[in-house]
C-alpha cells in the first residue's frame, strides 16, 4: 500500500538503553515478559499522519480488491460511555480494546474524541485491509448500545492529576496508566489495549510507546499472540487529539503485534526499520553496524517491499516466510467476518483535516528556561511547526541519553550541530543535584559540548537514582528551541 505523504521525520532520535530492550526478559514466574519499545521514551511524533494522507489511495486499493467494509461504521460513534468492558461484543477472538484515559484534574473529553477513536480504527483498519490485498485486517473489540460496529471504548478517569503523569519518563508514565487501567478494564478472552491518554503528551515530542516481544517464531504459539499487550497514544489536549494520532496508532499496535523484529531483512535492534518511507522505520538509534536509512518506495508504505513485518503471501524462503509475519496475528482477521452484525457496505474514510501543525514541544521561555506549550493543556495556541533548532536540540539530548546508558562519567562530551550563531546551554541533574552544566556561544556548524560530572552525582547515578537533561538553545536571530529529558539509572 502507498503511502502519501513528506518523508517520515523522526523528530528525536530515540535509541535510549539500546542494549537493554532487544532481550527479553524473564519475569519472576520464569516465563518471557514484553518489554517497553525504547524504553524511558517512545516513538517521536511522524512528520505529518501518513495513514491519514494515504486514505484516497487505500480507498482505491479497497476498490480493487473487493473490499466494501471492515465490519466498523463511519462516526460519529454511538453508545454510551462506560468504564468497564461491554461484554456483550460483536467480536469473537482475540482483539484490540481501545480505551480513553484521563487524569484525575482534567475535564472528561470523551464525548469529544470518541468519534475520533472510531474514525481512527476504521481508517487503520482499511490501511491494513489494503495492505494485505483485501484478505486480513484488525478485529478490534466492537459493540456498544448504539450498534455491532462501533468500537467499545473503555472510559477511565486516572488516579493521579496530569503533572504526575507528565514528570514521568514515558515507560513509568505507561506502566501507571497500564496498571490504573487494568484495574477497571478487563476484556473476557485474549486482548490488547490502545490507550488514548488525554493530555498526558510529555512535552518531548514523543507520539506513543508500545509493548512487544522479541519472538521471531512463526507459529501460533508467538509470545505477540499471547493477553494483555499494551500501547499508548499521546494526546495533547488539542481538538484532534494530537498532531498524528491516527499513525502513531498504527505504529504502537503493530508493535503489539511484534513489527519489528531485529533479524528482519531491514529490522533495528530497537523494534523498527531502516527503510526511509515505511509507518514502522525511523532511525531509532538502534542501527546495526553499516545500517543506514534508505528510501527503496517512493512513498510510505505499510512495510516498504513487504519484507520486514508484514505480507500477504511472502515468496518461500525469504524472512516473512520462515519467521514471525504480522500477517499472521491472531488479532487478525477477514474484513468480512471481523464484526457479527457489522455494516456490509460503507464509504472508506476520507482524509481528515489536521493541518496547522506537526508536533508539540516544549516552548522558549524569555529567560531561556523550558516550559510546556500551553497546547497540552488544550488552553493557548496550536504548537508550533519544528524548526532547525528544534531538531538541533533533540539530537542533541538524544546523544546524551544514548551516553548515559553506559553510565555517567567523569567528562560527557557530546556533539551538538549549531544552525546558525547562537547561545547554547546545557544543564544535567542527577536526582534534585545539578551535576553538570555548559553555556556557551556557538557558530554555526558542529562543535563538541564537554560536561564536567562531579563524583556525588555519578555515585548516586550509579545507585539508581535518574538523571535528567536541560537544553536550551538561543539563536542570534529566528526562533529558539528549549525541552527536558530524563533518563533512568537502570541500576
Amino acid at each position: 500500500m502507498r503511502l502519501r505523504l513528506p518523508v517520515w521525520t523522526p523528530l528525536l532520535l530515540v535509541a535510549l538503553l539500546v542494549a537493554a530492550w532487544p532481550i527479553a526478559a524473564l519475569a519472576s514466574g520464569g516465563g518471557p515478559k514484553p518489554e517497553w519499545v525504547h524504553s524511558d521514551e517512545g516513538d517521536p511524533v511522524p512528520n505529518g499522519d501518513p495513514v491519514n494522507a494515504a486514505a484516497d489511495d487505500v480507498a482505491a486499493e479497497l476498490a480493487q480488491a473487493g473490499v466494501t467494509s471492515v465490519g466498523l461504521e463511519t462516526a460519529p460513534w454511538r453508545g454510551t460511555e462506560r468504564a468497564t468492558d461491554n461484554p456483550a461484543s460483536t467480536s469473537s477472538g482475540s482483539k484490540i480494546k481501545l480505551v480513553y484515559a484521563y487524569a484525575a484534574d482534567q475535564p472528561d473529553r470523551f464525548a469529544q474524541y470518541a468519534s475520533i477513536i472510531q474514525t481512527d480504527a476504521k481508517a487503520i483498519a482499511e490501511t491494513v485491509a489494503a495492505t494485505s490485498g483485501g484478505t486480513k485486517t484488525l478485529r478490534f473489540d466492537t459493540g456498544t448500545d448504539g450498534g455491532a460496529g462501533y468500537v467499545d471504548i473503555a472510559s477511565v478517569r486516572l488516579p493521579q492529576v496530569a503533572a504526575v503523569y507528565q514528570g514521568m519518563t514515558a515507560a513509568s508514565r505507561s506502566a501507571a496508566i497500564k496498571a490504573a487501567v487494568g484495574a477497571t478494564v478487563r476484556v473476557n478472552g485474549v486482548a490488547h489495549y490502545a490507550v488514548y491518554a488525554d493530555g498526558l503528551y510529555g512535552g518531548d515530542w514523543v507520539s506513543g510507546i508500545a509493548e512487544m516481544y522479541v519472538d521471531e517464531r512463526k507459529n501460533a504459539s508467538n509470545n505477540n499472540n499471547r493477553d494483555g499487550l499494551w500501547a499508548m497514544v499521546w494526546g495533547d489536549g488539542s481538538a484532534t487529539f494530537s498532531s498524528s494520532h491516527r499513525t502513531t496508532l498504527l505504529h504502537e499496535i503493530t508493535h503489539t503485534l511484534g513489527g519489528v523484529q531485529r533479524n528482519a531483512p531491514h529490522g533495528t535492534t530497537n523494534g523498527h526499520c531502516s527503510d526511509r518511507l515505511d509507518v514502522m522505520c525511523y532511525d531509532d538509534g538502534g542501527m546495526k553496524a553499516g545500517q543506514t536509512l534508505t528510501q527503496s518506495c517512493g512513498s510510505v508504505q505499510y512495510d516498504c517491499n513487504s519484507d520486514d513485518y508484514f505480507n500477504a503471501a511472502p515468496a518461500a524462503g525469504s524472512y516473512l516466510a520462515t519467521n514471525w509475519n504480522v500477517y499472521d496475528s491472531s488479532f487478525l482477521c477477514s474484513p468480512s467476518f471481523c464484526v457479527s452484525g457489522g455494516p456490509t457496505n460503507v464509504a472508506p474514510e476520507a482524509p481528515i483535516d489536521e493541518s496547522g501543525y506537526t508536533s508539540t514541544q516544549p516552548a522558549t521561555t524569555d529567560t531561556g528556561t523550558a516550559a510546556t506549550d500551553s497546547s497540552v493543556t488544550g488552553s493557548g495556541t496550536a504548537p508550533k511547526k519544528l524548526s532547525r533548532a528544534d531538531r538541533a536540540v533533540a539530537a542533541f539530548i538524544a546523544a546524551g541519553r544514548r551516553a548515559l546508558a553506559r553510565g555517567v562519567p567523569a567528562k560527557l562530551s557530546l556533539p551538538f550541530s549549531a544552525p546558525g550563531t547562537g547561545r547554547l546551554r546545557v544543564t544535567l541533574a542527577v536526582g534534585s543535584r545539578r551535576a553538570a552544566s555548559a553555556n556557551k556561544r556557538l557558530r554555526a556548524g558542529r562543535s563538541r559540548i564537554v560536561l564536567r560530572v562531579d563524583r556525588h552525582a555519578r555515585r548516586s547515578f550509579a545507585k539508581g537514582t535518574n538523571a535528567s537533561f536541560a537544553v536550551t538553545f538561543s539563536p542570534a536571530s529566528g526562533r529558539g528551541a528549549s525541552a527536558r529529558a530524563a533518563v533512568s539509572s537502570r541500576r
